[in-house]
């Protein structure tokens, strides 16, 4: 079980994560792979679908030694704009950050981007704007 557990940190992990940093994040799709991850994480400790055991069950992650993907992903993201907040203010990364689109977008279109999802962190984690974090981002272990 250990060499599975570990296997599974190292290859399928990485594949299920690949690119949630910079990419918007919907609720359906991180729903899709908390799912995957728990199927997975139950074959790989042996319970049964009969046992019901919830995946946030802490004994569950703690025989797996991982946290959450949700909480994966927001640390990854956050490690990703402490990055980019550490260049020059003319790198196209910060510029990025801080750009915003003219006009109206269609109507088709998706209101939630990746800046948004940021911002919305922001507020939720209790930093007020964007020069704390900044600062934060200077002490990489903030």
């Amino acid at each position: 079980m250990r060499t599975k557990l570990r296997l599974y940190k190292t290859l399928a992990s990485p594949v299920l994560l690949y690119g949630c940093e910079i990419s918007k994040v919907k609720k359906n799709n991180e729903k899709a792979v908390a799912v995957l991850h728990s199927k997975c994480l139950h074959r790989i400790v042996r319970v049964r679908w009969q046992n019901h055991i919830s995946t946030e069950d802490i004994d569950l992650l703690e025989r797996a030694e991982m946290k959450p993907l949700g909480e994966e992903i927001k640390t990854r993201r956050w490690k990703l704009v402490g990055h980019i907040l550490r260049h020059d203010r003319g790198s196209d990364g910060r510029i990025s950050m801080t750009w915003t689109s003219e006009g109206r977008r269609r109507r088709e279109r998706s209101k939630t981007i990746w800046r948004r999802t940021a911002e919305k962190e922001r507020r939720y984690s209790g930093w007020g704007s964007w020069d704390e974090v900044l600062g934060a981002a200077v002490n990489r272990k903030k």
